[in-house]
């Protein structure tokens, strides 16, 4: 992914639960990370409630990466996909995500076993609006192995 905020260094994450457990939770708690790196691959956090520190690794996804060798992985792609489409509407990850030169995708690991499936998506942006800031243009998703679905921005 060609962040241009990962270019100048760390941004800042939000994760926001969409569907599971912290969903219903009152109020509904916003997790906070953050996410660096330059170019195509960089590292992320973010914290859970309870205080457990999730980290992991971050890349671009290639191109030609719509075929998956493993069947677990094709179950996860689709998976996400229908996140992204649930999230941001019919056949987004279709029609935006999938193939695109700013699709990035990661995984984060918890100091109590909490895993979490991130994708990124930086939409194009308007060449004649150059004041606006890339990362408002940056979009993601994940899902953790506890049943929580997030819609995730970069601030």
């Amino acid at each position: 992914m060609v962040l241009t905020v990962a270019l100048s260094g760390c941004a800042s994450a939000r994760f926001y639960p969409v569907q599971g457990p912290l969903s219903t939770q009152k109020p509904v708690p916003v997790l906070k990370g953050t996410i660096s790196g330059p170019f195509f691959s960089g590292s992320m956090r973010v914290k859970m409630p309870g205080g457990e520190m999730c980290t992991g690794h971050w890349e671009r996804v290639q191109h030609d990466a719509g075929q998956t060798a493993r069947p677990q992985d094709a179950r996860a792609t689709a998976e996400m996909a229908d996140l992204w489409n649930n999230l941001y509407g019919h056949n987004f990850y279709q029609d935006k995500v999938k193939g695109s030169l700013m699709y990035s995708r990661g995984v984060l690991t918890g100091t109590a076993g909490t895993t979490i499936d991130v994708e990124f998506y930086q939409a194009p942006v308007d060449a004649r609006d150059p004041v606006r800031e890339r990362v408002e243009a940056i979009m993601g998703v994940g899902k953790d192995n506890k049943g929580n679905a997030y819609k995730i921005s970069l601030l």
